[in-house]
């Protein structure tokens, strides 16, 4: 019995120096899990896996994917950002990003030459890959969404072609030259 137990700890040591190799390797705790899994299913097939009972998967600590807005949630969402004059910037890019399926760093480095009202379609020329180039069509929320902030942008100086439509905010001071780097503050 004692050797049994012996032999039991030995192969479940085999198993965790494996995934502790795995993911010194940078690998997945899910991926090292779904090659344990083939193992199990193939020890178990051959009947040998109850000498691993103590053996324990990677526990995984990402975040849980998200899921997609339900319609609802959606129109509330707009309806709260939509809600005060601050938030046009969050509210116009949110618009973007669900109607036109834009990337953050694509909806930063809009310009007002990439905005073309009339045909109601965007020139995507900043994306992740040059296989992102795209031209979106405008429905009648995003037209609407970025007409306020066209309007804004004259107010504020910030509508020549070359401006960005969301443009660099650092201690109140906007400069239109340049993107925004991030949304944390929007």
């Amino acid at each position: 019995m004692k050797r049994k137990h012996q032999a039991q700890r030995h192969h479940s040591g085999h198993i965790a120096e494996y995934q502790n190799i795995r993911l010194a390797q940078a690998m997945a705790a899910k991926t090292v899990n779904g090659e344990l899994s083939v193992l199990r299913q193939l020890l178990k097939h051959a009947k040998l896996w109850y000498r691993f009972e103590d053996y324990k998967t990677i526990r995984n600590h990402k975040p849980p994917i998200g899921h997609a807005l339900t319609a609802e949630e959606q129109a509330r969402l707009f309806e709260v950002a939509q809600s005060r004059d601050a938030w046009l910037y969050a509210y116009t890019a949110g618009i973007l990003g669900a109607f036109c399926g834009m990337r953050g760093v694509e909806i930063r480095h809009l310009q007002w030459k990439n905005v073309d009202f009339a045909a109601s379609v965007l020139d995507i020329r900043h994306s992740k890959t040059p296989a992102g180039w795209r031209a979106p069509t405008l429905n009648a929320v995003c037209k609407e969404a970025l007409n306020a902030l066209r309007a804004k942008a004259i107010v504020i100086n910030a509508a020549k072609p070359d401006d960005f439509l969301f443009p660099s905010q650092k201690r109140g001071k906007i400069d239109a030259t340049r993107p925004a780097k991030g949304w944390r503050s929007a």
